[in-house]
């Protein structure tokens, strides 16, 4: 028996036991608890990596690796910036472009998508031979931080300054109907709307993202504290996005649809999005680089 402090009482050693044993369990309980990745908030655009990334939501895959994921869609990517700012959700699928572009130091990136293989483009209905061709030019370009980018590079690259152009900006849901508002010299912007473009006018690539100084990359960029504090969250969306590639290569009709309907195009452009115009994550997530992979050289169209 032990005497109790509470009066004059005195308390079983078993009931000691028991409530040692309590106490115990419920701190392991605790720990296993805190040790579960955190419901985690992913804002996606109509981008052919948010795609990917619903995708592995809709098949299961996240939920296979543990992981708590809830898909929240945004028509344009600086609302979705606007959003993880404000902390209402706690990623996002964003280029490096924004990066370079947005204040968004509380993010950090939880795991690269893909380089863009020659998706984001400056379309145009004749060739560009010199300067003269782009002075004066009308350019439509879509919102996203990755076209603004294209648009950069492409003056740079004939050596135009932007107050010698005229630039005219658009949601990218809207950019088809704004080009038959109007003539407009180039356009800019990425897959799947630069195919669907291609397709139903007379548009043709005069400028891609490999030869710019660095292709466009994307990534999950998800808040720095919630990304250090569960380590175990990176490996998991690793191995999801992995499964998902795998699976990809064994039958390409599933993500293939998927892809078709996320974006609204047929499916044969959709056939041609992944590889033709992204370079997605590598197959073995062991393999798959936190950091930025290396551009490749230059290709031309």
């Amino acid at each position: 028996m032990i005497r109790s402090p509470f009066g004059s009482g005195r308390i079983p050693a078993a009931s000691v036991a028991l409530g040692l044993l309590a106490v115990a369990c419920a701190v392991g309980a605790v720990g296993v608890l805190t040790s579960q990745p955190p419901r985690l908030r992913i804002g996606v655009t109509g981008s052919l990596e948010s795609a990917l990334v619903s995708y592995a939501d809709a098949s299961g895959a996240f939920r296979r690796h543990d992981l708590d994921v809830t898909i929240v869609q945004f028509a344009t990517v600086p609302e979705a910036i606007s959003a993880f700012k404000a902390e209402a959700v706690d990623g996002i699928v964003v280029a490096n472009a924004a990066l370079a572009q947005n204040d968004l130091a509380v993010g950090e990136v939880l795991v690269p998508l893909s380089t863009s293989t020659g998706s984001d483009v400056v379309l145009s209905r004749s060739a560009v031979m010199s300067r003269d061709d782009v002075r004066g030019a009308r350019f439509l370009v879509d919102i996203e931080p990755r076209s603004t980018w294209m648009l950069r590079m492409f003056l740079r690259r004939w050596g135009v300054d932007r107050q010698e152009v005229t630039i005219v900006s658009s949601p990218r849901p809207y950019l088809l109907a704004s080009l038959e508002s109007g003539p407009f010299d180039f356009v800019i912007t990425s897959a799947p709307t630069s195919l669907v473009i291609r397709s139903q006018t007379g548009l043709r690539p005069v400028f891609n993202s490999l030869q710019a100084r660095s292709p466009v990359q994307m990534y999950i960029l998800a808040n720095r504290e919630l990304v250090r504090s569960h380590p175990q969250m990176r490996v998991g969306f690793r191995a999801a996005l992995a499964d998902c590639m795998r699976e990809y290569a064994r039958t390409p009709q599933p993500l293939t649809r998927y892809l078709a309907s996320y974006c609204g195009i047929p499916l044969e452009l959709a056939a041609k999005c992944i590889g033709e115009q992204i370079e997605p994550l590598p197959s073995d997530a062991d393999a798959a680089e936190i950091t930025p992979r290396r551009s490749r050289p230059s290709q031309r169209m």
